[in-house]
């Protein structure tokens, strides 16, 4: 099985973690280095490597650091992968001893570290080799890897940091399916369903099903294809022109904030508590938008919220506030004209409110609905709810929704100018979202149809298109070209209602070995793709003869 690299380059990359905390006296911790290595997918693992220099830590004897590599996907997916502890002698000895009396502590939950260090024992003079394979998902195609870095002294965990070691990992593909070493026979991969699938033909409907379409039985398994086979099989199936042109590209990123403000401020402050993670959100948007090859910022533009707690005119001025530094500190840091930002701010969300309340239906819902719906902002609104039910619910709101209120959404607007074939192929291994299908499938002309690199452009532009039918129906093509019937079964059920995906279920129910089912998807896709389906259809005749 082959090895997807996520790095073409051969240079390591370094990231200097440098900081200085003091606890008590106890704790300093300058100069670590982390090194991302090599980060590839074999079979169905993602196979991540870490050089981590941590001579340059003290440890008290009651206090212990926490190194936790975490993969942070663009919609909010997450994995923490295993630790790397440094703890001091008593430290380690306490922990040890809650472990046992307390076997409900939460701590009892986490993953075994990847490696603890007890300070003065076996302390690392040499760098630690830091190695794990975990489960490959679609979402860590375009992750992030970042450092978490954890503080305990007596009484849980503090977040001193959340650095980023790698923006994005650029997995060029998704990892096919494992291969059996030989295999001779042609399975059914398809999975029986019951949707009908209606044929009309000359003014009567016959419904199908997938159970009552001719099946061959077979355990579902990929198939090896000699290269006689892919020349067959590559003009048989559809390969569908985009719908977009090579021209100009509009794009449109957001994310919603949540900032933690030390008492009485309402500027950024990027190290406090948990808000370099929220920026890290904010940074994969417009981090590749800084160097201007490809993409221009067109628009950015950034509204604050506030919660309907304490007194109107309080709000105001603190929404406006907010959204106004945090305005000026992405003009600062990203070196954004004035004129390119647009800036607003909402006093008391109550829409936001309406929106929680219907969303998680507690017990007093309707109840607050009511007095929301009857009463103004200024007439006496949240002196109701805070009367209602003897304060209960006000409680429960502060607690549960308030909180989610108090936000700052920012909406990046963008254009991408067109790109040549040269560029394409470098974009699409390290930002293949800046690139349009066309300019994707320009790349797979490098390849020969059924070759890893071929199947891969198709898969990636399947997966930043997800609901494009024409990028289902090609990687499903694409695949099929490889043998891995199961993928390509998968990409076409997203699309297996569109006449245009009819042909090819008609060479996947083929290359199945059931050319019964073949032959009623390809008079399916006569009227679609007629010269294409009405020759696969000619031919699986013969074969049913």
């Amino acid at each position: 099985m082959k090895h997807i690299l996520l790095s073409h380059n051969l240079i390591l990359i370094l990231l200097v973690v440098l900081f200085c905390f003091h606890f008590n006296g106890k704790v300093t911790a300058q100069g670590i280095r982390i090194v991302p290595g090599k980060l590839y997918v074999k079979k169905d693992s993602l196979h991540v490597n870490l050089t981590m220099y941590l001579d340059g830590i003290s440890v008290g004897s009651g206090t212990a650091f926490f190194f936790t590599p975490v993969m942070s996907g663009k919609k909010k997916q997450s994995l923490s992968l295993p630790a790397v502890i440094i703890s001091g002698k008593r430290r380690a000895r306490n922990d040890r001893r809650e472990a046992f009396l307390s076997p409900l502590s939460p701590d009892r939950n986490e993953p075994q570290p990847f490696r603890q260090i007890i300070a003065g024992r076996n302390y690392p003079n040499a760098p630690i080799n830091y190695q794990i394979a975990v489960p490959y998902a679609s979402w860590m195609q375009q992750a992030a890897l970042l450092l978490q870095q954890e503080y305990k002294e007596c009484c849980g965990k503090e977040l001193l940091a959340l650095d980023t070691l790698k923006r994005s990992l650029s997995i060029s593909s998704v990892p096919p399916a494992a291969r059996e070493n030989e295999f001779q026979a042609k399975p059914q991969s398809r999975p029986v369903q019951e949707e009908s699938i209606q044929n009309t033909s000359g003014g009567n409907t016959t419904v199908y099903t997938y159970k009552n379409i001719p099946a061959t039985g077979k355990t579902a398994a990929p198939v090896v294809l000699s290269i006689a086979d892919v020349d067959q099989y590559a003009v048989m199936v559809s390969f569908l022109p985009s719908e977009g042109g090579m021209g100009n590209k509009h794009r449109t990123e957001g994310a919603v904030l949540y900032f933690d403000y030390p008492l009485g401020k309402d500027d950024i402050y990027p190290d406090y508590k948990n808000n370099r993670e929220e920026i890290n959100k904010v940074e994969k948007i417009l981090g590749p938008l800084t160097d201007n090859r490809f993409s221009t910022l067109a628009r950015l533009r950034i509204r604050g919220y506030s919660s309907p707690d304490g007194p109107y005119g309080d709000n105001e001025r603190l929404a406006k506030a907010r959204s106004g530094l945090f305005a000026r500190y992405l003009r600062n840091a990203y070196n954004i004209p004035r004129s390119s930002i647009e800036v607003s701010s909402e006093a008391e969300d109550w829409e936001g409110l309406v929106d929680l309340l219907q969303t998680y239906r507690p017990a007093y819902t309707e109840a607050a609905l009511d007095i929301i719906r009857r009463y103004g902002i200024f007439n006496g609104r949240e002196k109701h709810l805070m009367d209602l039910q003897g304060g209960a619910p006000y409680k429960d709101m502060l607690r549960r929704f308030f909180p989610k209120l108090r936000r700052i959404e920012v909406v990046v607007q963008y254009d991408v100018r067109e790109v040549n074939g040269a560029e394409a192929s470098e974009l699409i291994y390290t930002h293949p979202d800046l690139l349009s299908l066309d300019e994707m499938y320009a790349v797979a002309r490098y390849y020969r149809p059924g070759s890893d690199q071929y199947r891969e452009v198709y898969e990636v532009a399947a997966y930043h298109f997800p609901n494009d039918v024409v990028a289902n129906v090609n990687a499903a093509s694409a695949v099929m070209l490889t043998g891995d019937l199961i993928s390509a079964w998968n990409y076409l059920s997203k699309v297996e209602a569109d006449p245009r995906a009819w042909n090819n279920i008609g060479v996947l129910n083929l290359m199945e070995g059931n050319p019964e089912g073949a032959a009623i998807w390809f008079r399916k896709a006569v009227g679609v793709e007629p010269r294409k389906a009405r020759a696969n259809l000619q031919l699986v005749e013969r074969m049913i003869k």
